[in-house]
């Protein structure tokens, strides 16, 4: 049995120690042609029940799993395609935001009035998919770096990876993202985050991948596939690699909660995807609006409104911790397994696993399709009437003259008005009305003007046609102007 305060240990690791999945070598009257593997024997489901760590991970994995799919159709509002409010009615009130949970708003709203439950729920997709894609690119990166290295051990290129693991790793993860985001151009949204972070992290994996194959390379087992006549890599694949799988799938689960941990701290610093959108909050300073729901956006400024507005930093931290929670724990139940023998790969090559897969790469497809803001726009573009568009530009010309103070101008007006009341548009004006009134100068001119070029007798050289060749530009709100 475990201990439980080191299991505890590593599944609230930020930072898991990939050390400890090393196992001393193996006696060579244990290799594993040799002795009958443990693997093979059926676990009971009595026995995955009493896992605690595999089944709380499961659970909240294939609960995240679903919000990633459903969540969107689950939220109260689109964020992408709701605005933000500056100014609301409660209980008769005039409120501005952050509001506090409510009817309307079940785990309240942002300084911007935008639904945090709406963010959440969108943020999921956004932020699991891009540690979904930087995990397994670490992962990919680091096995095949640390296959190079353990295979070539002492040699040019076992140095040069070692050496830039040793660079890299002496760097604070968070400082190299955040220059490398930066450098990349931060407001270039998701894609952005995924290069940056990709890069960065896989060196302990590498490091891992390395002493294992150091290992595995020097048991009799492999010497006998190199008699037979198989080359390097075909020794790798068919012998060492099916030997380092399972501890690939618990570094996979164990890195997704790393990258997730990661997310939640550039979020914390104020770097996030797409880096915002820039608005002037007065005349001092401005404020930044996050334009992608994302978790570690949640997160931004959350210093600023721990104290008072409690619930903007408490439900993005739960996510956070409940997601890195779900995939350490995971992470920690395979790995009891592989302890106790009970870990059996063949299922990977078997008719279900195939089924599994394929299910998987189609929620995939499905997920990474309907990720960013393009298809919520793309939605809101295909209910786009042009026919409805072009009558309501025939109804308005219609008015005829619509200058300020003639009646088509009112009839303009009140046509507009109605058309924002018909879409649900909030009033912003005097009364709690779509209009705002206001006092203003209008310049006109008492005859049809003048434009002329005059010889030295005073007689017109060219002449100018008004509204044709040329017109007036008015100046702030004097009256005089300047022909252009």
């Amino acid at each position: 049995m475990s201990n439980p305060t080191r299991s505890l240990k590593r599944i609230l690791n930020g930072r898991p120690d990939y050390n400890e999945l090393l196992k001393p070598p193996r006696p060579d009257d244990e290799e594993p042609q040799q002795r009958k593997p443990a693997a093979r024997h059926r676990v009971s489901p009595l026995k995955l029940l009493q896992n605690i760590p595999l089944m709380t991970g499961l659970v909240i994995v294939v609960v995240l799993f679903f919000v990633v799919l459903f969540g969107p159709l689950w939220a109260p509002e689109n964020p992408y395609l709701v605005g933000t409010t500056t100014l609301t009615m409660v209980d008769g009130v005039l409120q501005s935001p952050p509001f506090p949970p409510s009817q309307a708003n079940p785990l309240g709203s942002d300084q911007w009035g935008r639904d945090i439950l709406s963010l959440l729920l969108y943020g999921t997709r956004n932020t699991l998919v891009a540690a979904v894609f930087i995990t397994l690119a670490r992962v990919l990166l680091g096995t095949i770096l640390g296959i190079i290295a353990g295979w070539n051990q002492g040699k040019a290129s076992d140095q040069a990876i070692m050496g830039t693991i040793g660079i890299t790793t002496s760097i604070p993860l968070l400082l190299t993202g955040m220059l490398l985001i930066f450098a990349l151009d931060i407001r270039r949204g998701i894609i952005v985050f995924l290069i940056a972070l990709c890069i960065v992290g896989w060196g302990e994996i590498a490091q891992y991948i390395r002493g294992e194959f150091i290992i595995l390379r020097q048991r009799s087992f492999i010497e006998g596939a190199r008699a037979m006549g198989l080359t390097g890599a075909q020794t790798a694949i068919r012998h060492v690699l099916p030997n380092i799988l399972p501890a690939l799938v618990v570094i996979t689960l164990l890195e997704m909660g790393a990258t997730l941990l990661l997310l939640g701290e550039l979020g914390f610093v104020g770097v996030f995807m797409g880096g915002g959108t820039a608005q002037e909050s007065n005349f001092i300073t401005s404020a930044t609006i996050p334009d992608i729901p994302e978790w570690g956006a949640m997160m931004a400024d959350s210093q600023v409104w721990a104290r008072g507005r409690p619930w903007m930093v408490f439900y993005p931290a739960l996510a956070f911790f409940l997601a890195v929670l779900g995939f350490n724990a995971l992470g920690e139940g395979l790995r009891r397994l592989m302890e106790r023998g009970s870990f059996n790969t063949n299922f990977i090559l078997s008719k279900k696993m195939l089924l599994i897969v394929a299910v998987v790469v189609a929620a995939t497809w499905y997920i990474v399709g309907h990720v960013g803001p393009a298809p919520s726009y793309a939605q809101l573009a295909r209910t786009f009437d042009g026919d409805a568009a072009l009558a309501a530009a025939n109804t308005i010309v219609g008015f005829g003259d619509r200058r300020p103070g003639t009646p088509g101008n009112d009839q303009t007006a009140d046509y507009i008005a109605a058309r924002f009341e018909e879409y649900g548009m909030q009033p912003a004006g005097g009364g709690r009305s779509y209009f705002q009134a206001f006092e203003t100068s209008l310049v006109e001119s008492l005859s049809p003007p003048e434009l002329a070029l005059l010889d030295a007798a005073g007689q017109p050289l060219v002449q100018f046609a008004h509204l044709d060749d040329f017109a007036f530009r008015i100046d702030g709100h004097g009256g005089s102007g300047a022909a252009t």
